[in-house]
């Protein structure tokens, strides 16, 4: 056993750089498949996120948008009447 052990550690030993060569892309492997499922799961989450503030950001917009249509509307119309009344005022002037 102390033998098996003693030619264990020497071929260890021999093939040291090869071994720390396998061992490190191992590693790397293992954390380029950590990190893209991370990044791919996060990516999903953040897209739908994402896609949450967009819809509220048109439903804001679409408000906005719709509330100044009715107050132009609106302003229209007292122009309209306030008009209206300033022909009707200068007409009963001239009249006079």
């Amino acid at each position: 056993m102390s033998q098996l052990f003693q030619s264990v550690t020497q071929m260890i030993l021999e093939h040291q750089a090869g071994l720390s060569l396998f061992i490190l892309g191992l590693i790397l492997v293992l954390l380029c498949v950590i990190l893209i499922r991370a990044f791919r799961k996060q990516t999903s989450e953040d897209i739908i996120h994402l896609q949450r503030q967009l819809d509220h950001l048109d439903s804001s917009l679409q408000g906005l948008l719709r509330a100044l249509k009715e107050e132009s509307a609106q302003n229209r119309t007292e122009s309209a009447h306030q008009a209206r009344l300033g022909r009707d005022e200068m007409g009963k002037g001239l009249r006079a």
